[in-house]
């Protein structure tokens, strides 16, 4: 499983998973990017649209995969967000309830 699989890094971590023989679920927020990419790598490659700031959902998300797709053996959590601000804004994002304190966490 590729986090933020639609493009950028994790589209090309995908596309070298499966050159390398893997079959790869993708997800991330924007649809039309992750239905481009399974069109793009075939058969080998499924999707589904999930924002990983829903952090309470990530349960049931990851049950859902297995569930239809089997164990998941690689997870690559490349999903990420672009802070445009200064450092010292931050802090409100670095509180334990925010997304990027639970990813610098490494949950």
């Amino acid at each position: 499983m590729v986090t933020g699989g639609g493009k950028g890094l994790g589209l090309a971590i995908a596309t070298a998973l499966i050159k390398a023989g893997a079959e790869v679920y993708i997800t991330g927020r924007d649809e039309p990017a992750l239905k481009q990419t399974v069109a793009d790598l075939g058969s080998k490659c499924s999707y589904g649209v999930f924002d990983l700031a829903a952090i309470d959902k990530i349960p049931a998300f990851a049950e859902a995969i297995e569930n239809n797709f089997g164990p998941v053996d690689i997870v690559v959590n490349n999903a990420g967000i672009n802070l445009k601000k200064d450092f010292l804004e931050l802090t409100e994002l670095l509180k334990p309830t925010s997304m990027l304190f639970f990813l610098l966490q490494g949950r």
